[in-house]
């Protein structure tokens, strides 16, 4: 499941409800595509298993995976 959704929207962001560094990973990336941590819960194992990955936001940006927020606000100047 992944790797098609990568093929089809290389940009995007899996969110869960009520995290604060989802709503900054939101603000800051408003044009990314959303995924919800229930909603597409095949899409977070993938992530989780394959990244080993278990908090949330989880952002990719052009195919590649950042990690979390606080891996975006370190990586962002080189994106």
């Amino acid at each position: 499941m992944l790797q098609n959704i990568i093929k089809t929207t290389p940009s995007f962001i899996v969110k869960m409800d009520g995290c604060p560094f989802c709503r900054k990973a939101m603000d800051a990336l408003p044009d990314l595509k959303l995924y919800d941590r229930y909603g597409d819960a095949d899409l977070v194992k993938d992530i989780m298993e394959k990244y080993n990955h278990k908090t949330f936001p989880m952002i990719f940006i052009n195919g590649q995976f950042i990690g979390g927020f606080s891996d975006y606000e370190k990586k962002k100047d080189t994106l």
